[in-house]
């Protein structure tokens, strides 16, 4: 029986993305309970927080905190 549910999800989340390596969450988010195994991570989490969108699409203004949104955001005017 699995004592501790809360544990085995963590440690199951970080696997997620790792291709099955594990990567411990060393650095805390200050604002919230986040944690991330990079401070890459973080740096892209702090966005959250800031409301800071630094990503512009050049055709309609829309701004996004991550490059990789403004990349999809970018198909729908491909598709016109």
């Amino acid at each position: 029986m699995v004592k501790n549910k809360a544990a085995i999800k963590r440690f199951t989340t970080s696997l997620k993305g790792n291709y099955g390596v594990y990567l411990p969450k060393r650095f805390q988010c200050l604002h919230c309970d986040y944690a991330a195994p990079s401070n890459a991570d973080l740096k892209k989490h702090n966005l959250t927080h800031t409301g800071e969108r630094p990503h512009g699409c050049h055709i309609c203004g829309r701004r996004f905190t991550l490059k990789e949104n403004l990349k999809r955001h970018f198909n729908i005017h491909l598709k016109k």
